[in-house]
Formats: C-alpha cells, structure tokens, sequence
C-alpha cells in the first residue's frame, strides 16, 4: 500500500502504455480519424513515438511479471479474462487530507492492458474513497474485468487463450 499518488491517471496509462509497447513511450491520443457524414475518412491521425523509455527487454520481464498479478496467487485475480492473458497492477493509496494521510480514506486502482504479449487496448479504473473495500485488487480490478470483457467484444479483439481458463479457480471468482 502507498502513501500517496504523485502522477494523473493518463500519465499511468502512458507509463504502462510504454512497457505494452516494448519500452516505447508514445504520444497520447484522443482521435484516430475524422470522418465525413458518409463515413469516409477525412482525416488521420497516425501515432506518434514519443522516445524509448526503457529497453525492450525490461519491457518484456515487466510484462511478464505484470502478468503474475492476475493469477490466483497474485493481487488481481478478479480482474482476469477467460479468453485473454491480462498484464497488470493494483493500486492503494491513501489520500492526503488537510495537509497529512488519513488512515480511512482511499484512492483505490487496477490499470492493465491485454492481450499481455501483443496488447490491444490499456485500461485504468481509479476509484476515489471508494466503498465495500479498499485495496485495488479488491474493488477496481472488478471494474475492469467488466469494461475488458465488453471493451474486448465491442473491438473484436482476438482472444490469445482460446481452450483455456484462467489459473486455478479465477473465471467464478473474477464474476463476483
């Protein structure tokens, strides 16, 4: 648990963004195109590499130990999906009220991207004080099981763990 969030939640998804993308630290976007009232592109927006942040390898041993987080001995086990491999990180911070950390008060997190070894999309939950709990495995990784899964059907994202279920017992528990 930490004492503190010192960063905005896009400046979490750009950090994590960049281990996604090997080490590559990219300029954030809000616009992929502009289309016209017939649906023909009349502008694109490419994305922009920003610079190299970390290496490729580094990237690749944090993906892999981001993944750890998912699983049934990890932190996040509600925020695993069935049909895909999810690389992530809870958050606990506590909030700093008057001038000092309070001991009842939270911002409570779960960021993470898949599919883990070719990432699609990234996804933040940030939970301000929020209720039934406050670690970030607890109450924000939920969230993001339910905006993955969706987000995931609604892009056509294609699933990395076709005949698989998550490790151990996580696609009952990741529903509740």
């Amino acid at each position: 648990m930490g004492h503190g969030v010192a960063v905005t939640p896009l400046q979490m998804v750009m950090a994590m963004s960049a281990i996604a993308n090997g080490g590559v630290l990219m300029h954030p976007m809000l616009v992929d195109r502009l289309e016209d009232e017939n649906h023909i592109p009349v502008a694109q927006y490419p994305p922009q590499r920003v610079r190299q942040v970390i290496s490729e390898a580094a990237a690749r041993e944090m993906v892999e130990a981001l993944k750890t987080v998912v699983t049934a001995d990890g932190t996040a086990v509600k925020a695993a999906l069935e049909h895909y491999t999810v690389a992530g990180k809870t958050g606990t911070a506590q909030k700093v009220v008057n001038g000092q950390y309070v001991s009842d008060k939270f911002f409570s997190s779960f960021i993470g991207f898949f599919p883990a070894d070719n990432p699609e999309l990234c996804i933040s939950v940030v939970l301000d004080e929020p209720k039934g709990g406050h670690y970030g495995g607890q109450v924000a990784a939920p969230f993001f099981h339910q905006i993955a899964e969706r987000s995931a059907n609604y892009l056509n994202i294609r699933p990395d763990r076709e005949d698989e279920k998550p490790a151990g017992k996580l696609s009952a528990i990741a529903k509740k």
